[in-house]
């Protein structure tokens, strides 16, 4: 796929979606990235939280993961409500991942946070557990 292409693009070349995708899962307007893997789940599959990045447009919920089934949100597409729902995220650090993915773009890693002023060595670790990109 050229680049700045969507996933809604990626899809039409792969030959659209089949009958029973579950096409409310997947942000169509994503922009694609560099060896991204799209992850079109079926209706009614509950997604693994290690896919929970891909095309998802909804974070996944893994109740034995080891973070307490708490949401994994993913770094890229989450709003700041879903970001604040974060254990050790307010209002401001939501503000700044915010700003950030605005000046840079997606998140490579969930590490990529240490740029961003306040969010140190500790607190990325603490973190983790809850964030996908």
């Amino acid at each position: 796929m050229p680049g700045g292409s969507r996933i809604n693009e990626a899809l039409a070349a792969a030959g659209h979606e089949t009958p029973d995708a579950d096409m409310n899962q997947v942000n169509l307007a994503k922009q694609l990235v560099d060896a991204q893997v799209i992850y079109i789940p079926k209706k009614g599959e509950q997604v693994p939280a290690s896919l929970s990045g891909g095309g998802l447009s909804t974070s996944a919920t893994n109740e034995n993961a080891p973070n307490g089934g708490q949401e994994i949100v993913n770094l890229n597409t989450a709003t700041k409500e879903q970001l604040c729902k974060i254990t050790g995220i307010g209002d401001k650090k939501a503000d700044l991942i915010l700003k950030y993915r605005q000046e840079h773009g997606s998140f490579n890693s969930v590490d990529d946070l240490k740029n961003i002023n306040g969010f140190g060595e500790k607190t990325v670790a603490k973190l983790k557990p809850m964030l996908a990109v």
